[in-house]
């Protein structure tokens, strides 16, 4: 039989130790408790949830942690209509087979649908069906 690990004492204040230092003392609290980043993202994920105004510790993140709180998702924005965009040819580990990666949104499609793909010389079409 394998004997249990014994877990490590946590190092840093959880996300209620430093929602009670920011109810006590403000950003200073929160400042003073040594909250990581991923606390910090936490706490304002909480206070939001609550309803509660959480700009002066997303200022103190963003100034402090480099976050940004934008809320723009990931990675760039979805084409729309009438655009024309470059993408990169990239490849798997285990396959030499070159693929792109193309956003469907625009078509107004869902998991499952149908799509045609027109092959020609230098030219891929893809449209609904």
């Amino acid at each position: 039989m394998s004997e249990k690990k014994q877990k490590k004492p946590r190092t840093g204040p959880t996300v209620k130790d430093a929602l009670i230092a920011f109810a006590l003392d403000g950003i200073g609290g929160l400042k003073d408790s040594g909250a990581t980043a991923t606390t910090v993202r936490k706490v304002i994920r909480h206070l939001r949830a609550k309803g509660k105004d959480a700009s002066v510790i997303e200022s103190y993140a963003s100034e402090t942690f480099h976050l940004d709180f934008s809320g723009g998702g990931r990675g760039r924005a979805a084409p729309t209509k009438g655009t024309s965009r470059l993408y990169t040819v990239q490849t798997l580990k285990d396959s030499d087979a070159p693929f792109i990666r193309l956003p469907v949104s625009t078509l107004a499609l869902g998991k499952g649908a149908k799509v045609a793909v027109k092959f020609s010389d230098g030219k891929i079409e893809v449209a609904s069906v």
